[in-house]
């Protein structure tokens, strides 16, 4: 038997939440020499920033789909975690 701790419990915990947190949008902004942008969604009139930080692999474009989650932050709605989305082709 694994033992697992309250830690690693936690951590499991907040991946699989965070499948049902996940926002699909398109990136409207980014000006990669001040290193943040902004991406637009269907579920909000306003755009939601985010830092390259955030991004997971290389530089986004404009007009490229992402999915990330929206996090609440001192200025406002922040995308963390963004993933750029790919339409999974593979037949089931």
């Amino acid at each position: 038997m694994v033992s697992v701790g309250q830690e690693e419990w936690g951590n499991l915990f907040m991946r699989s939440w965070v499948r049902f947190l996940v926002t699909l949008g398109t990136v409207v902004r980014f000006e990669k020499d001040r290193g943040f942008g902004f991406i637009e969604t269907e579920e909000s009139d306003e755009d939601v920033f985010f830092h390259v930080n955030d991004v997971n692999g290389r530089d986004p474009s404009e007009n490229e789909q992402v999915e990330f989650v929206i996090e609440e932050a001192e200025k406002g709605p922040r995308a963390k975690h963004i993933e750029f989305f790919r339409l999974d082709t593979r037949a089931r």
